[in-house]
């Protein structure tokens, strides 16, 4: 009996630490025309994306950096997934044990990353964007 209710005790505790996790990341679609290469501050991580493709990105806060395979390199300031307004974060919980925030960014030939309200990747909200938003390269 006591064996049980360890079991119960050390299962329900388990259960309660690995519910409170929040991962975020972000889905950063590719319309500059050109193949790029997006680093994430953060990570450190180096994710390649092919004109037109879109890729989830890890990444919490931190800068971000693109280069494009014309040798154009972009420096975007510190991209904070968390201050985002809510409105622009998809919030999904994950097998009951953690949920993870997605924000959709959108990058333009001209360097400009515009924030999507959801995964519809419709040009329609770009005129509605919040305070920060669209990102300009750093310089521009």
């Amino acid at each position: 009996m006591n064996k049980v209710v360890l079991f119960i005790a050390l299962s329900l505790i388990a259960t309660f630490m690995v519910g409170c996790k929040v991962y975020t990341t972000f889905n950063f679609k590719n319309e500059s025309g050109h193949l790029i290469v997006l680093t994430s501050g953060q990570t450190k991580e180096k994710i390649r994306i092919e004109k037109g493709e879109s890729k989830d990105v890890d990444h919490t806060i931190g800068d971000i950096l693109i280069e494009k395979d014309d040798g154009t390199i972009w420096k975007y300031g510190i991209v904070s997934i968390p201050d985002i307004k809510k409105e622009f974060i998809e919030r999904k919980k994950k097998y009951y044990i953690y949920t993870v925030l997605k924000v959709h960014f959108l990058l333009k030939p001209d360097g400009k990353i515009y924030l999507l309200k959801g995964p519809q990747r419709s040009d329609a909200n770009l005129n509605q964007q919040p305070e920060g938003f669209p990102l300009l390269p750093l310089g521009t």
